[in-house]
């Protein structure tokens, strides 16, 4: 039986690149025995140091970690090592979930879209709470652009976290009374919540359009409701929900959805 296998054997065996190897030699985590023109050669004790390796980068060990456990640290300090990076991946997985959601609700609505800039849906929304704040701003400036640059020029203003949801409100008179050239508040899902929108029965309209051309869906949109004669109520809300970078027309777009409640009948 042999008492010293070469760097090629341990690779195969355990499935570790041959410069992974040479790496954790570098770090001092494995000592091989050198034969002549400088031959790695490695003891049962070298295999059994890269298994535990192994199995800690396995469990998503930190490398530094690990130089610590090799270190002299106590084996109980593994269990605390593992237990930071257990609680690390519940941090993580929570992360993924609400970035996959994300992607299959924008998925949605482009699927819904195809190769139009405009599709209706009537869909059914439990109630949510935001913070509102009174804003009485231009419905086609990006206001999340405009927010980033008073902020940088020192000038206070709410921005949200980035990324959070932003819900744009025009009050029902204004909406009725066709009066578009502002919103009234925005709604931010964070801080302390003062307003909701309610559950019920929705309009919804998603549109593909750069906020130059916002007047023009929200013409698209009350027509959409004049022509079905459906009845409304309550305020109208504008939600961003992608941008798209449009290399034909060298602009950026944004997919929107704009809702607005039906009354029961």
């Amino acid at each position: 039986m042999k008492d010293l296998i070469s760097i090629t054997e341990v690779s195969q065996y355990l499935g570790i690149t041959t410069r992974t190897i040479r790496y954790y030699e570098e770090l001092g985590l494995i000592t091989p025995i050198q034969e002549g023109r400088g031959k790695r050669h490695y003891s049962r004790e070298n295999i059994k140091k890269l298994m535990y390796i192994k199995e800690l980068k396995e469990k998503g060990c930190p490398l530094k970690e690990i130089q610590e456990l090799f270190g002299g640290k106590c084996c109980h300090e593994k269990f605390k090592i593992l237990r930071t990076v257990h609680d690390e991946n519940i941090e993580k997985i929570k992360k993924l979930k609400e970035q996959n959601n994300k992607i299959k609700e924008e998925l949605e609505i482009i699927e819904k879209l195809g190769d139009k800039n405009e599709a209706f849906e009537i869909k059914k929304f439990k109630k949510k709470k935001y913070k509102a704040l009174r804003e009485r701003i231009p419905i086609d400036i990006d206001r999340e652009i405009e927010a980033i640059w008073d902020f940088g020029n020192n000038n206070s203003i709410s921005m949200g976290h980035l990324g959070s949801e932003i819900v744009y409100v025009i009050e029902e008179d204004n909406f009725k009374g066709k009066k578009w050239e502002l919103f009234d508040y925005i709604y931010l899902d964070d801080g302390k919540k003062n307003n909701e929108i309610n559950e019920g029965d929705y309009l919804v309209m998603y549109t593909r359009n750069d906020v130059y051309g916002r007047k023009k869906s929200m013409n698209l949109f009350v027509d959409y409701i004049e022509k079905n004669k459906l009845e409304t109520e309550g305020s109208f809300y504008m939600i961003p929900r992608a941008n798209i970078l449009c290399k034909s027309e060298q602009k950026f777009l944004v997919i929107s959805e704009f809702r607005i409640k039906l009354l029961k009948k």
